[in-house]
């Protein structure tokens, strides 16, 4: 059980949160994709190389040219990742988290599908139905008001996503208590009580 627990604790910790789908944390992805991006670390050494020349061999005009030649060089990956291919890349980053949090909503829900039925729970499979509607009428909704390829529509639908996934792990939460409850050994209880009350009647 403890080591189930931890791998569930594990994948909740690696699924993304509201905070995610912000305009800063898709900015801060951005900037994270443009400086690891493999075209912007090896144009910089070009420059590296001419900066570390003009130590060795003295500065001197050729060694400015080559300077500032491939400073351009090491400048150009930046601008074409960061600034010209930002809407490709938003779109991309933030269909990802999409997707692991539906994958991460579908583990669950199979999950809490499986405990339920198990437990005889009437109450909480209604409460998943209302759940799931709230999410399809949500997403009906921004289906209505928005266009499907902006990537407004995809922040606020991978946000929708992330408050349905929260939802789940409530009543994942609700039915580890009552799971927790069941395993209650009654007749370990019932002969505590009896030898309590024996004590008290002796006393």
């Amino acid at each position: 059980m403890p080591k189930e627990q931890n791998e569930k604790e594990k994948s909740r910790e690696l699924a993304p949160t509201v905070s995610d789908f912000s305009t800063v944390a898709i900015r801060k992805a951005r900037r994270r994709h443009t400086v690891e991006h493999w075209a912007t670390r090896y144009s910089a050494v070009p420059f590296a190389l001419s900066v570390l020349g003009s130590f060795l061999f003295g500065f001197s005009e050729m060694a400015f040219i080559a300077m500032t030649g491939t400073f351009g060089l090491a400048c150009f990956p930046w601008i074409y990742i960061y600034y010209m291919k930002a809407d490709s890349f938003e779109h991309k980053y933030v269909e990802k988290l999409q997707k692991q949090i539906q994958r991460e909503t579908e583990r669950k829900r199979e999950n809490l599908k499986h405990d339920l039925a198990s437990l005889g729970c009437p109450d909480g499979a209604m409460q998943m139905d209302k759940l799931q509607a709230k999410f399809n009428s949500l997403d009906e909704l921004l289906l209505d008001r928005l266009d499907p390829q902006e990537i407004t529509f995809k922040r606020y639908r991978g946000i929708a996503l992330e408050v349905f996934l929260s939802g789940v792990d409530n009543l994942s939460a609700i039915v580890s208590a009552l799971k927790s409850i069941s395993e209650i050994d009654e007749v370990y209880i019932g002969q505590k009580l009896k030898q309590l009350r024996s004590s008290a009647d002796t006393d």
